[in-house]
């Protein structure tokens, strides 16, 4: 994955006209370098065992104040429907497929302390529709390498 890496990396963010000056306060931090991806593991480290991903059918994506990694691991739209079908599956007594997920980490989590309503013009909702355009190609490819490397793997 080293090898795409350059890929997702973010420039630097300007005020959003020239009418806003940078401002520059002790209490204000410079942007972070962009982190290296994390790879959870279920039960290992920080994440805890058995941490849902979390599904919607709308518009959804994790704020440093809405708390979403506190009641699940990713936030995804509409994929974990198989899931669902597999523990159907399963408590009818059928056979059940074998299978993981890989989540499209396209966008990281974003700064609830941006105007999020009304959502017509969410910052919130600007900014993560921003990441997932601009780095979603990008981190479908990091996916596809891991749902590669799961395949190799698997009996």
């Amino acid at each position: 994955m080293n090898k795409y890496a350059s890929n997702l990396v973010t420039g630097p963010i300007l005020p959003p006209t020239v009418n806003y000056k940078p401002v520059v306060k002790a209490d204000c931090p410079t942007p972070l370098s962009n982190p290296d991806p994390n790879i959870w593991l279920d039960g290992e480290g920080e994440l805890p065992e058995f941490h849902p991903i979390l599904t919607t059918d709308f518009f959804e994506f994790g704020t440093s104040t809405n708390d979403l990694d506190k009641i699940g691991a990713a936030c995804e739209m509409g994929d974990a429907v198989l899931g669902l079908v597999v523990d159907e599956r399963k408590g009818a007594g059928k056979s059940t497929p074998k299978w993981a997920i890989i989540r499209n980490c396209s966008d990281p989590q974003i700064n609830g302390a941006l105007v999020g309503k009304p959502s017509k013009i969410s910052q919130q909702a600007m900014w993560a529709v921003y990441f997932y355009k601009g780095f979603g190609y990008w981190t479908t490819v990091m996916s596809a390498i891991a749902c590669w490397a799961i395949c190799a793997g698997a009996e």
